[in-house]
């Protein structure tokens, strides 16, 4: 074998070994985009829980929060529906709402069967609430801000998992 054909061979190799490096560096990126992605979601998920948790235990916030956007209405018939007033509806609607982000939050993040599974079951058992259920329903903020897809997961998980048949 001459040295001519040693280079080339050296070349060819070379070349592959670059294009490996290049298709394993794309996969690395497009791992880390959808990490950042899932990440960007779960942190908007936190910040509307967070709110969420704080208006559940100040009246003032939630009282005020709820005034400024035209809400009150929701919170009244949700206070009539079942037997309490008006704050304590909007208080017990924010940890609904906690609860439905955080459950949209992971159901955007996960990818494996086994944590749709669990989450399913979670979401299955916790909806048979009466309340959770109605607000779930109801609610100015429940399914409209959620998408298509979490809302047909939440629906079939209550359906699969319901205590009345």
């Amino acid at each position: 074998m001459n040295w001519e054909a040693i280079g080339a061979l050296g070349e060819i190799l070379s070349a592959m070994l670059v294009l490996i490096t290049l298709i394993y560096l794309a996969t690395q990126v497009r791992y880390a985009k959808n990490a950042a992605a899932d990440a960007n979601r779960l942190m908007r998920a936190k910040g509307v829980c967070d709110f969420n948790l704080q208006s559940s235990t100040v009246t003032d916030t939630n009282l005020i929060f709820a005034k400024a956007h035209g809400w009150d209405a929701w919170y009244k018939q949700l206070a009539e529906g079942f037997c309490m007033n008006a704050e304590d509806a909007a208080k017990a609607d924010s940890v609904n709402n906690y609860w439905f982000w955080l459950h949209w939050g992971q159901f955007s993040s996960t990818n494996s069967k086994k944590d749709l599974e669990e989450l399913g079951r979670t979401i299955g058992n916790f909806y048979q609430s009466p309340f959770i259920r109605y607000a779930g329903e109801n609610s100015p903020f429940a399914k409209p801000l959620f998408g298509d897809d979490f809302i047909k997961f939440v629906d079939v998980h209550i359906q699969k998992h319901s205590t009345v048949k």
